[in-house]
């Protein structure tokens, strides 16, 4: 009787015989993929974007470390 294992497929030869495919098998080849890649690269490239704008531009964002240190900010140092 042949024995039966918890999978149910048959390792008969399949299960060695399989090859992983390579990133331009998996991606590139299939032109569903191109749509998914547009919007992950969008994402990416728009929030490091905003990221460094905010960072460039903003009054409570503090990239030196002497301003890091400071309690407060450049404009309230000097009010009497």
């Amino acid at each position: 009787m042949p024995v039966r294992h918890m999978g149910g497929a048959s390792t008969s030869g399949s299960a060695h015989g399989y090859k992983p495919k390579t990133l331009y098998e998996a991606w590139c080849s299939d032109s569903g993929a191109y749509p998914v890649m547009g919007v992950i690269v969008f994402a990416c490239v728009f929030s490091v974007g905003t990221g460094l704008y905010f960072m460039g531009t903003h009054q409570d964002s503090r990239v030196s470390k002497s301003s890091r240190k400071a309690i407060f900010r450049g404009e309230l140092k000097n009010v009497h």
